[in-house]
């Protein structure tokens, strides 16, 4: 989400978002039939480094540990909320609806 609002804002961080995702198939097809997914290649490449990185630091910090089943859920209800309140345009008046 913080990739994609970074996007909307400059086009420069658009084009680099394109290019980081040019490695994944279709991010850049000049068939019509097939489209052309541009930025978003970029934004599921963040995702991805952003969730690797995440388990390099996290596992070795937690494999040791007995973690409650109330914690990780209110760990991941504080976290969903947060992405869908990122999403929500009345928030973001700024950023266009596309």
């Amino acid at each position: 989400m913080i990739a994609h609002h970074l996007s909307d804002t400059s086009k420069a961080r658009e084009a680099s978002l394109k290019t980081l995702g040019s490695w994944i198939p279709g991010s850049a097809s000049n068939n019509p039939m097939w489209g052309n997914i541009g930025s978003y290649a970029g934004k599921e490449t963040v995702f991805i480094i952003a969730w690797l990185g995440s388990l390099v630091i996290l596992y070795p910090l937690l494999k040791s540990r007995n973690i409650k089943t109330r914690t990780l859920f209110f760990g991941m209800f504080s976290l969903f909320t947060l992405a869908t309140l990122m999403s929500w345009h009345p928030l973001f008046p700024y950023l266009p609806l596309q």
